[in-house]
């Protein structure tokens, strides 16, 4: 639904709209499918894959070019695909036309690596194409080349899928894709931002939305210089922050690695101010090793307490299966993980029932506070079994 002060304009006025006022005051936007002036000539090869037409078997390799019309207001991509023999067929894809909700396999490598190539995607790093091919090759049926599909829906239904496997990771990446989809593929419509004066802004230029928790929280950058974290299950969790456009970069630059840390605001404070290094918490994610590594340290009274706590509840409370996979942000790991980022030791390293009792009831404190966010209804299911473990583990340990 559109703000206030906002308007909906079609497709075509969008593009109408951005062309006649290139001067006026679009605070420094772009719209989404111009690139630099002299990337044409930079860079003339976009992308390049093999590819294997499911319907007929053929091979080919895709290769991916500006064709010599190209131009800001008609980005034609030039899809070359070559036999093992060398025989070739040229096909050229308008991005202005491709929808991601009715594309095939060409249109969308070519609009992948149209994104790549204005996103300047760097050596080494996956592309777009392999990224969502990978993504939804278990909801994709074995169509032509020339098949359209509805790539938004396969991304989404592949999501559900991981959520249900507590794959939270993976539901973050899906997050990503869809906004890809979203800013690339052809919108039927724009909302836009009137910001006086008769100047209008794209809103989804004027604040960027990061996903997490399968959309039932946020993190949103405002380009006025403001991050806002907004749960929509829980409205006392939400909290903003005022930062500097340098930092504003810095904070979207921050991978899905970290999304358990982004409903923390002092997380956010720390990081902005460099006074976190990401390298070592990265170096920290050995789950296993925490895993094995607090339970080696626990007295033997101890370790029976929290056993008990745990086939009384469900869960033992870490977020780490048996092998060292990482199930959902559990407050012990949330906990254990800022303190490392803070150079601390965790309050119960000591291991002794004295400070592990004293973490048990803070946990438990937190976990309760109405402050706290809350989840989708699979992860809030593993928080109301923790609540359940540390009630039980301050009554076997008190």
């Amino acid at each position: 639904m559109s703000g206030v002060n906002n308007v909906t304009l079609s497709y075509q006025e969008y593009k109408s709209y951005i062309k006649n006022n290139q001067n006026s005051r679009l605070v420094n936007r772009r719209y989404s499918m111009e690139t630099a002036d002299n990337a044409k000539s930079e860079q003339n090869i976009l992308g390049s894959t093999l590819y294997t037409d499911a319907k007929t078997n053929d091979r080919y390799t895709l290769t991916a070019a500006y064709a010599d019309s190209f131009s800001s207001d008609a980005p034609m991509i030039k899809i070359t695909a070559q036999k093992p023999d060398g025989t070739k067929q040229e096909y050229t894809v308008n991005i202005d036309e491709v929808d991601a909700s009715s594309a095939s396999d060409l249109e969308m490598f070519a609009l992948c690596s149209y994104a790549d190539a204005h996103e300047k995607r760097t050596e080494g790093t996956t592309s777009k194409w392999a990224l969502l091919k990978g993504y939804v090759q278990d909801n994709s049926m074995d169509e032509g080349a020339m098949q359209k599909r509805d790539w938004l829906s396969m991304v989404d239904n592949t999501k559900e899928s991981y959520m249900e496997a507590k794959l939270y990771k993976q539901v973050t990446d899906g997050n990503q894709l869809t906004h890809f989809l979203d800013k690339y593929g052809m919108p039927k419509e724009v909302e836009m931002r009137d910001i006086g004066e008769g100047i209008l802004v794209p809103v989804e230029n004027s604040t960027y939305v990061s996903d997490l928790d399968g959309g039932y929280a946020q993190i949103q950058f405002d380009s006025s210089g403001e991050i806002r974290y907004v749960n929509h299950l829980n409205e006392e969790a939400g909290w903003s922050m005022d930062v500097s456009q340098e930092q504003l970069k810095k904070a979207r630059g921050l991978d899905s690695t970290f999304a358990m840390y982004l409903s923390d605001k002092d997380f956010w404070s720390r990081y902005l101010n460099s006074e976190i290094s990401i390298d070592d918490l990265r170096s920290e994610t050995d789950y296993q090793h925490i895993r094995q590594d607090f339970f080696d340290h626990l007295p033997a009274s101890v370790r029976q307490a929290w056993d008990q706590a745990a086939t009384a509840s469900g869960t033992d409370g870490l977020g780490i299966d048996e092998n060292g996979q990482f199930l959902y942000p559990s407050e012990f790991l949330r906990q254990h993980m800022l303190a490392k980022l803070n150079g601390n030791r965790l309050a119960f390293d000591e291991a002794d029932a004295g400070s592990v009792l004293e973490f048990a009831r803070q946990a438990l404190f937190t976990l309760k506070d109405a402050r706290s966010p809350e989840y989708n209804p699979a992860l809030q299911a593993f928080k109301n079994q923790e609540v359940l473990f540390y009630e039980n583990l301050i009554k076997n340990l008190e």
